[in-house]
């Protein structure tokens, strides 16, 4: 495997503590109606415990918000899996259903490979601010190699 050359990312090397505490919790949890991929909820929970373990806050893991982080509120947390380095014009993605509920501060980003041997953090950015420059794209639309599986709001990487 290749190292990212993907500066705006930070690479994450997937350790046996986090996949341990991450498949504890999701042998636990029923498949969400919701769930884009019904594989979706395992690379969630793991980015969720890699958030955790990197920089700290609570878990909540309810409808509206995963973490509760003392200094800046309510974070979200968002991954897809991926097989590789991600490239900074691929999408950060929220979908419209839970852009439109509400109930978080930032939304946190991550990609995670396939075999969860690495996990990449692509950034946060407020609730807001993601209001006000993501881009509406309704389910089936193609961007780039990804086909939108519900309507949801992106915005690239780079951002």
């Amino acid at each position: 495997m290749t190292q990212c050359t993907n500066s705006s990312v930070i690479e994450i090397k997937v350790r046996s503590k986090h996949l341990e505490s991450a498949q504890k919790r999701w042998a636990k949890i029923p498949t969400n109606s919701k769930t884009i991929s019904k594989s979706g909820k395992k690379y969630g929970i793991l980015a969720e415990e890699i958030f955790i373990d990197s920089y700290g806050g609570i878990l909540i893991d309810n409808k509206e918000y995963d973490i509760d982080y003392k200094s800046l509120g309510k974070i979200d947390i968002k991954t897809k899996r991926c097989w590789s380095c991600p490239d900074p014009s691929y999408n950060c993605t929220v979908a419209k259903y839970q852009l439109d509920r509400g109930g978080c501060d930032f939304y946190a980003f991550y990609r995670i490979r396939s075999d969860y041997s690495t996990a990449w953090f692509l950034g946060m950015i407020s609730a807001a601010e993601f209001k006000k420059t993501a881009t509406f794209m309704k389910s089936g639309t193609r961007a780039g190699n990804f086909i939108c599986k519900a309507d949801c709001y992106n915005i690239p990487i780079s951002s």
